[in-house]
């Protein structure tokens, strides 16, 4: 749908501005079954896109002018199989009385997702659940309202204002986690596998979750206060300067469906850590071995609902200069402090997901054992993950925590840019571009042994049950949990990750940019990037809260791993020569992107390296507002490697010959093209 657009002037002093946009992207992408059973089907994607922009301007006097603004962006994404679980268990031949004894297993509600059981035979495919977005809906919600107020007094132009942004998002990913609506195993050896399930026999196990969490449904606000002041100190010189406040409160789950860890507490008996969980309503849905090693609510705990607190002393100061040192070259410097934010699914993985989903597992023991398939040698109302002998359900917590007073990372950024009109319509700009970043957010395993000089696992049980060291080839074997004790949280596994504030970075880059204007509306742009960054910090994408980077085998702590020893961030590429075209002339063969999900995908922004063969080595990379990337008139190399768009290698494939999949095509906005 085209944006509506509508204007109104109630007078000369007041206007108002409304944009609204609406768009329907419905599509399919990869096999729900697994690419060696086509015949379930593919996903299906169901999404819209509705975009409010809302303005009100009111002209005070010459001197005073107020921006009112407010709007939302709506997004609603639901990817799912082709058919639920109860038309597929209809389908295979169960009756409704079978089918509700499978729900009684698996869950009632489990019955009207979309998805199949996971099959798994040994020596063949494994035919999949789906996997996490089989039935998932994953929906963003942004509400913005701010205001501006400008005041030109003298040589001054005062801002202030402020902007509150309300976010809201409801994601399946942990709705699918583990087998939400079952896993059926046959093991064995050669055909024997096989020739049971065809003939109905049942499984050697059957595995399921206990109880089905819920779609992360979280929402938060973001608070924003500033004031700048441009200060023209000569009429050459114009100076810049600004504080912005920010608030921004934890994420809140809308049926509190969150776990958290404290581990600086220490009951009465001696044991460290606890749960804790916003309310007691929460309480008997989680793990019940959280439950038995302990759990409060978060008033107990003194934590907010979000089970971590707000960040409240984020202020950002800004300081920019402009010098016009002639009527052709301008110098220019700016410094200032910035907080990102993280989005809803940060916390997902961290306080929504272990606690929820907990798995059981049905096999076969003696002369008891799940139940066989409807129809032929198998009694009416069994089903194949029914009946059998349920193991006990597991007493050691899985736990991830995040302290409760994390802080927001910390990013410092200044430049300095030199320009120059060079006449013949050329202009040149040199920039250096630094930032540094302070208290970037990764994981460590919080329960690896302090250095010490007592070896691990060597101890055992003699026969009069003495510790004693062990020989694992000789009468002693080893006994792990003799040394387990010696973890901090022995109690919790060997594994619990911690978030903290423990990266750092830096970057430094130099720019050359050229640009020529030309007659006809042909502009002509060329830049040369020198880029040197280096970080402890790394972001793992997914709208993750960072990496991990502590386990017993790299114990290394971010917090004490020198920068100078960081891992560079862009090693691949520290040089870029880029160009810009705007026209319509064809430039000759076209790679298009391609759906996420086919053979011939990487990213969003697809970016091809030619082979060495090729001199030089050309990068394409589609600009803003371009939907497609383009090769060079030249021949299509022998091989060619795909690249994600920062140009940090993240797939390779040989590509030879020439893809049928890459036609010649027209360019008719701006392309870009990258030299290295």
């Amino acid at each position: 749908m085209r944006p509506l657009i509508r204007l109104h002037d109630f007078s000369a002093n007041d206007r108002f501005y409304a944009v609204y946009n609406f768009q329907n992207s419905p599509g399919v992408s990869g096999a729900v079954a697994g690419s060696a059973y086509p015949a379930f089907g593919l996903r299906k994607n169901q999404q819209t896109n509705h975009t409010l922009s809302l303005t009100y301007t009111r002209v005070f006097s010459q001197s005073i002018v107020n921006e009112l603004r407010g709007g939302f962006n709506r997004q609603k994404l639901y990817r799912h199989g082709p058919k639920k679980l109860r038309e597929i268990l209809s389908s295979i031949g169960f009756s409704d009385a079978e089918i509700t004894t499978y729900g009684s297993v698996v869950g009632p509600s489990a019955l009207d997702t979309f998805g199949q059981p996971e099959l798994r035979i040994a020596n063949f495919a494994t035919i999949t659940n789906g996997g996490r977005s089989v039935d998932r809906r994953l929906d963003q919600e942004l509400m913005t309202f701010g205001d501006t107020l400008t005041w030109i007094t003298g040589r001054h132009s005062i801002k202030g204002g402020f902007d509150t942004v309300r976010n809201g998002a409801t994601d399946g990913f942990t709705a699918n986690r583990g087998n939400p609506r079952g896993r059926i195993d046959y093991t064995g050896s050669n055909l024997d596998p096989f020739a049971r399930f065809l003939i109905g026999r049942p499984p050697n196990d059957a595995r399921y979750n206990q109880a089905l969490r819920g779609p992360l449904d979280a929402s938060n606000w973001e608070h924003g206060f500033f004031v700048m002041d441009e200060w023209k100190i000569r009429p050459r010189v114009t100076l810049n300067l600004g504080v912005r406040y920010e608030l921004i409160t934890p994420f809140v789950e809308k049926n509190d469906l969150l776990v958290n860890f404290d581990p600086n507490f220490t009951s009465p008996s001696g044991r460290r850590g606890r749960f804790v969980v916003p309310t007691a309503d929460v309480i008997p849905l989680i793990d019940p071995a959280m439950v038995s090693y302990g759990v409060v609510t978060a008033d107990q705990a003194g934590v907010s609902r979000g089970l971590i607190n707000a960040d409240k002393n984020n202020i950002a100061p800004r300081l920019g200069v402009a010098w016009r040192l002639n009527d052709d070259t301008v110098l220019r410097g700016g410094y200032g402090i910035f907080f990102p934010t993280s989005a809803a699914q940060g916390l997902r993985d961290a306080f929504g997901s272990t606690p929820f989903n907990q798995g059981r597992r049905r096999r076969t023991r003696g002369a008891v054992s799940p139940g066989g398939w409807p129809g032929g040698l198998t009694p009416a109302g069994q089903t194949p993950i029914s009946g059998g002998s349920l193991d006990a359900a597991s007493t050691v917590p899985s736990a991830n925590l995040i302290p409760f007073n994390l802080q927001a990372p910390r990013i410092e950024q200044y430049n300095v840019t030199f320009e120059r009109e060079l006449g013949f319509k050329t202009g040149v700009r040199v920039s250096y571009l630094g930032s540094r970043l302070h208290g970037l957010i990764g994981g460590i395993d919080l329960n690896l042994l302090p250095p010490n000089d007592v070896p691990f696992g060597t101890h055992g049980f003699d026969d009069d049950g003495n510790i004693v060291i062990c020989d694992p080839n000789g009468d002693i074997g080893c006994d792990g949990s003799i040394d387990a004790a010696r973890l901090p949280f022995p109690e919790l596994g060997t594994f619990l990750l911690s978030y903290g504030n423990f990266g750092s970075g830096r970057s430094h880059a130099m720019q050359v940019e050229v640009n020529r204007r030309f007659s006809r509306g042909f502009t002509f742009n060329a830049s040369y990037t020198l880029l040197d960054q280096k970080g402890s910090g790394f972001d793992t994408a997914n709208s993750s809260l960072g990496g991990f980077r502590a386990t017993a085998s790299s114990p290394t702590v971010p917090s004490i791993f020198p920068l100078e020893r960081a891992v560079p961030l862009a090693p691949a590429l520290p040089q870029l020569l880029k160009a810009y075209w705007v026209g319509g002339k064809s430039l000759g063969t076209c790679l298009p992107r391609v759906a996420p999900d086919s053979p011939h995908s990487t990213t969003a922004a697809t970016v091809i390296l030619f082979s060495p063969a090729t001199s030089p080595a050309i990068l394409w990379m589609p600009s803003e507002g371009f939907q497609i990337t383009c090769l060079t008139g030249r021949s299509w190399p022998e091989a060619a490697t795909l690249m994600a768009d920062r140009a940090v290698p993240s797939s390779t494939r040989q590509l030879s010959p020439r893809p049928p999949w890459a036609p010649t095509c027209w360019i008719t906005q701006m392309s870009s093209g990258v030299i290295r």
